[in-house]
């Protein structure tokens, strides 16, 4: 299976606020596929900046909560900076699954300059109804874009 190291420089990108719980596990999680590894902790009030920093990610914050959105615009911006050719962004409550970035990888290989977009639907029984449309117009919305 391919590492990230075997791929144009992408960085993994991990917005977090408040995930004292689990941003442990995913850092770790990703950094055992790759290095390139950055953390932007949203204003947290609990403990999620001091074990982020506790981590081999590189770790950035934001003074105040400045929303998922504005904290993927600076991690975007930050990882030009620094040179990346991509990002791969996951969530740091574990909605994804770290253990997914190779099978990330292997259509970067095949597609390197295109859009990926994971789909985590994959139990969709026990989800709310508001989710599963909310979901399906944004899928719906961000295939019209990307057209």
């Amino acid at each position: 299976m391919p590492t990230m190291n075997d791929f144009p420089k992408i960085a993994v990108l991990i917005p977090a606020y408040n995930e004292q719980k689990t941003i442990k596990h995913i850092v770790n999680r990703c950094l055992s596929y790759t290095s390139h590894v950055m953390v932007i902790d949203d204003g947290s009030s609990d403990a999620t900046l001091s074990i982020v920093k506790n981590t081999n990610a590189e770790v950035f914050s934001n003074t105040m909560n400045m929303g998922k959105g504005a904290t993927l615009l600076k991690g975007f911006q930050l990882a030009i900076e620094r040179g990346y050719d991509g990002v791969i962004a996951l969530d740091a409550d574990g909605q994804h699954n770290p253990d997914d970035l190779p099978r990330f990888l292997s259509v970067v290989q095949q597609t390197p300059t295109g859009l990926i977009i994971g789909a985590r639907r994959i139990n969709v029984k026990n989800a709310p109804r508001v989710r599963l449309l909310a979901n399906k117009m944004a899928d719906f919305f961000i295939s019209l874009a990307a057209r």
